[in-house]
């Protein structure tokens, strides 16, 4: 996938458009065509069928977030649009990062009290 910036560009009345209006940013999107099936079934929680070669083939597990890359880019992306939204004037903007001291594994821990 490429980005380009395209300025005095037409868009064509058939064309998808994604208008996203974020404080003092404008991203304009449009798209060719857009997927309106889905390509596998769900089976069980293991294992899926590829519709259009009628393979079954299995789910590949992820043990934590970080290992999927698409949505640790879903949830960026999600902030940055945030952070667009909100911040008109960057001067005013203080961040802060809060941790906990110790290194947690255990989320339910945190909500179990």
């Amino acid at each position: 996938m490429s980005i380009k910036k395209l300025h005095n560009y037409k868009i064509k009345l058939h064309q998808l458009v994604d208008y996203t209006e974020m404080g003092n940013v404008t991203r304009i999107r449009y798209m060719l065509h857009r997927n309106n099936s889905c390509n596998i079934k769900r089976l069980n929680a293991d294992n899926y069928i590829y519709l259009p070669t009628g393979e079954v083939k299995e789910f590949q597990h992820i043990s934590d977030r970080s290992q999927c890359l698409k949505s640790v880019e879903r949830s960026l992306r999600c902030l940055r649009e945030l952070l667009n939204t909100n911040v008109v004037d960057v001067k005013k903007c203080r961040w802060i990062t809060l941790t906990y001291a110790e290194n947690m594994t255990d989320s339910k821990r945190l909500y179990s009290d």
